[in-house]
């Protein structure tokens, strides 16, 4: 992937059943943005209530002189357009039969503009604008039918901006078509030109860093030599968290299948890895998901991290409780006050489980491989979770001579408690 693609992030892929649409429009910002200093984001995860759901923006982009941008995509013909009033589209030979795709699409926006009114240089500084794209719409159409004529029209990114109806039309002029559209939109919120810091700044706003940021003490100590280990540790921890667009792909993209994260101890794999199960949640609430661990330590870190992030998606309203939640922090092991994996795939098996005194290692890890490696041979391991992730996976890997069929038990216990994710490659699993 170049540097110019690793820019655009594509939270989840865009492969189902209807999604063409959607698709052409996020290849056409692509196409639009690709040479400017910017971010996008497919489904970026900031979701608000619609009705019984959740939903985050089909589109969201950060660009360092126009500020935030919110796209939200009806995949409608203007025959399925039964009305529009006010904010309310009423549809008819669609999916829904109402929406308010410029209301949602502005409430999305107040959101992420709350959060970077949150640190002082960028507080009011920001450009907001948000539009409503009709892929299958042309604006003639749309003149044709009347729908200009509104007082409440929003701004709209036809089919025209989108892609080419003649060969007659150069694809630069077809991308500066839909750029200059969106350039001379008028801003939600009128804000200022960032500078340099404020444009690295608004981007660690949205990656959601300020999340995990501890605050400063009132009087920092730092050491006389500015180059030790020490000192250079202390003036990271007292400023904001500089945005990491590697770490930003793995957060908060959703993959189809496994995916492996490596960084030393310290690097914020644990962050990420509670930011990316919060993600899971929102977006798939009906989702069973576990999120493992080696350390029992970490138990009340983790929790505190899925509210933060939870409620950082989801604008405050959605924090983290174990009593309702589907998505569960679990111990590898477990204890009896408190339910682990390996407990949990015990109890569903209709297996006793076991603990370390029945074992013949003496090493914690070595001893969850015995109890994973029996627990394989003897029962037949229940699909209980559509996701799992797993934190300190160093910890949970044996020697050969300690593998199941030359397989790390633990992960081949993890693997087989995975729901297939397509019928069509079973065994795809989201680990």
């Amino acid at each position: 992937m170049s540097n110019q693609s690793r820019k655009f992030i594509t939270t989840e892929p865009i492969d189902k059943s209807g999604e063409a649409a959607e698709e052409l429009v996020w290849q056409a910002v692509h196409c639009a943005f690709t040479s400017r200093e910017c971010l996008g984001y497919w489904r970026y995860p900031i979701f608000s209530k619609v009705g019984k759901y959740r939903k985050e923006p089909d589109i969201l982009i950060a660009d360092a002189q126009l500020g935030l941008i919110v796209i939200e995509i009806k995949a409608v013909t203007i025959d399925q357009i039964l009305a529009i009033t006010g904010h309310r589209w009423e549809f008819q030979n669609f999916y829904t039969t109402s929406s308010n795709p410029y209301q949602q699409a502005e409430n999305q926006l107040f959101a992420l503009l709350g959060y970077c009114d949150r640190e002082p240089s960028l507080r009011r500084r920001v450009h907001g604008r948000a539009l409503v794209c009709l892929p299958l719409i042309t604006e003639e159409q749309w003149y044709h039918k009347g729908f200009y004529q509104l007082p409440s029209c929003p701004p709209i990114i036809f089919q025209d901006q989108l892609h080419r109806q003649s060969k007659r039309i150069p694809e630069l002029q077809l991308n500066n078509s839909l750029l200059k559209l969106i350039e001379k939109t008028t801003p939600i919120i009128k804000g200022y030109r960032l500078s340099s810091e404020q444009w690295k700044l608004l981007q660690a706003v949205i990656s959601g860093t300020p999340v995990f940021r501890k605050q400063r003490p009132v009087n920092p100590i730092v050491p006389q030599n500015q180059q030790t280990r020490g000192s250079v540790l202390v003036q990271v921890r007292q400023h904001l968290s500089e945005f990491d667009l590697q770490q930003e792909h793995i957060g908060k993209e959703i993959p189809p299948g496994a995916q492996r994260i490596r960084g030393i101890a310290g690097s914020g794999k644990t962050v990420l890895l509670c930011q990316k199960a919060a993600h899971m949640h929102l977006k798939h609430p009906d989702w069973d998901i576990a999120l493992v661990f080696f350390s029992r330590s970490l138990y009340h870190q983790i929790i505190k991290q899925l509210d933060k992030w939870l409620r950082r998606f989801s604008g405050g309203e959605v924090g983290y409780d174990p009593k309702q939640s589907k998505l569960r922090p679990l111990h590898a092991w477990g204890a009896k006050s408190q339910p682990g994996f390996y407990s949990t795939i015990c109890r569903a098996a209709g297996v006793k489980r076991l603990n370390v005194n029945d074992t013949q290692s003496k090493q914690p890890n070595e001893a969850l491989a015995e109890v994973c490696m029996q627990l394989l041979r003897e029962a037949t391991i229940p699909q209980l979770y559509h996701a799992i992730l797993i934190d300190e996976g160093q910890d949970l890997i044996v020697d050969d001579y300690l593998k199941f069929e030359g397989k790390q038990p633990f992960y081949w216990l993890a693997y087989q408690a995975l729901r297939v994710v397509s019928a069509s490659q079973p065994e795809q699993r989201r680990l």
